[in-house]
């Protein structure tokens, strides 16, 4: 059993990762195969990241506010507090705020092949 005490603090994501500033906070790092990594992260209204998938899926459980996710070829769909999203291995896809609501979700996803997200 690992017990991790978390700082509260947020902090400021890779620019390169999203069409404006975001905050995240890693809750479970690694690079073992198989190992689950989370992450919260929280991006203002309007912001988005990049398209990208995820080589063993992702799941994601909305905290707070309104998003908006899109799979590749699908319609844009908004979410809201309590949702669970599931993007299945390789589904290229996006996920971000509204136009008019700040979004914070939790982010799980399994490293697979040394990697647990692909940026397009």
């Amino acid at each position: 059993m690992d017990i991790m005490r978390m700082s509260r603090e947020m902090e400021t994501g890779p620019e390169q990762y999203a069409t404006g500033p975001f905050q995240l906070q890693n809750l479970r790092t690694g690079s073992e195969e198989g190992m689950l990594t989370a992450m919260r992260v929280t991006f203002d209204a309007g912001i988005r990241p990049h398209w990208h998938s995820h080589p063993a899926g992702q799941f994601l459980i909305v905290e707070s506010g309104v998003g908006l996710v899109q799979s590749e070829g699908g319609d844009i769909r908004e979410v809201r507090q309590g949702d669970c999203i599931w993007f299945a291995p390789g589904e290229k896809h996006w996920h971000g705020a509204a136009a008019d609501s700040d979004f914070t979700y939790l982010s799980l996803q399994t490293i697979q092949d040394g990697r647990a997200v692909d940026w397009d």
